[in-house]
């Protein structure tokens, strides 16, 4: 038997960087961390319902390569990109390094490496980025090539930078109760709970995160259903951009690399918007619309 020489065209280094950022700190509330699982919440499972059983990816090309080449099923890769995302949302941009995989000279796999950095510098047709090592917190830093490189940037969504920072800043002042406050002021913690969800969803804005809250007295069933479809919605968009980024840096290098083809989603929430104006002008009952959201059999 012949030993075959496998190789990882990748700049990735032995070390394992660790997320951390100047904004960070803010997702370590108890409504941030909340915020952030839910909005980066595996989009394979999120969108389950309104996908092609045990097929939420898929891959095009003329020959088919692409699907044999990529490492990770549907679960996998739906979590890396909830990773980018996820890094996305804390930085403003996120980066993720596309690794290819060789045997005696040939392409056998394409896998995909969200970057945790702290910060990063742009040279002529590379950038250099700055992290801590997971380990010893050691700096760190490493070259990747702009081809083998896939940018996510809030501006492409129309978005500031700082849109998510400043939600994330909000929600922290929204965490957990004083309690001895609450004892002295007299105001139950039910009462205080409900003001705290109104204030949070007002942070959010136009993101429709609800909280995960199924009732309450301030806020009408009708409205919940409105910010779970406007939810989705907003998610739906995120994974929509994130795939048409990876599949541009994909052709690109597809070109060099003797493969062809992209990755596509088999989920459609196209219905939403229609069920929602039925649902805002009485002609479907709330029931009806949950029926609907979360699949549920009747």
């Amino acid at each position: 038997m012949t030993s075959r020489n496998k190789e990882f065209k990748s700049t990735q280094k032995s070390f394992v960087t660790k997320s951390e950022s100047k904004n960070y700190r803010y997702s370590k509330s108890f409504y941030g961390r909340m915020f952030l699982k839910d909005l980066c919440t595996n989009f394979s499972i999120h969108f389950s319902g309104f996908a092609k059983p045990n097929k939420f990816f898929t891959t095009s090309s003329n020959d088919s390569n692409l699907g044999e080449y990529l490492e990770r099923d549907d679960y996998g890769l739906s979590n890396i990109l909830s990773q980018s995302m996820y890094n996305l949302l804390i930085n403003g941009v996120s980066y993720i390094e596309i690794v290819l995989g060789f045997e005696d000279g040939e392409l056998i796999s394409i896998s995909f490496v969200p970057l945790s950095i702290t910060k990063y510098a742009k040279r002529k047709g590379e950038i250099r980025f700055f992290a801590k090592d997971a380990y010893n917190g050691k700096p760190v830093d490493w070259t990747i090539t702009n081809n083998f490189l896939i940018r996510l940037d809030l501006k492409d969504l129309g978005m500031r930078r700082n849109r998510f920072r400043k939600i994330l800043k909000g929600l922290s002042k929204k965490d957990i109760p004083n309690f001895d406050w609450l004892a002295k002021t007299g105001i139950s913690l039910y009462e205080y709970a409900n003001k705290q969800i109104l204030h949070s969803m007002k942070i959010v804005g136009n993101t429709y995160w609800d909280l995960r809250k199924n009732d309450n007295e301030h806020i009408s069933d009708v409205h919940l259903l409105y910010r779970k479809t406007m939810c989705d919605l907003f998610k739906f968009n995120f994974l929509e951009y994130m795939l048409a980024q990876y599949n541009k840096s994909l052709l690109s290098l597809g070109v060099a690399h003797g493969f062809e083809g992209v990755i596509a989603h088999t989920a459609d929430i196209s219905d939403h918007r229609a069920k929602l104006a039925q649902l805002l002008s009485g002609e479907v009952s709330c029931d009806n619309m949950c029926d609907y959201l979360f699949r549920r059999s009747t």
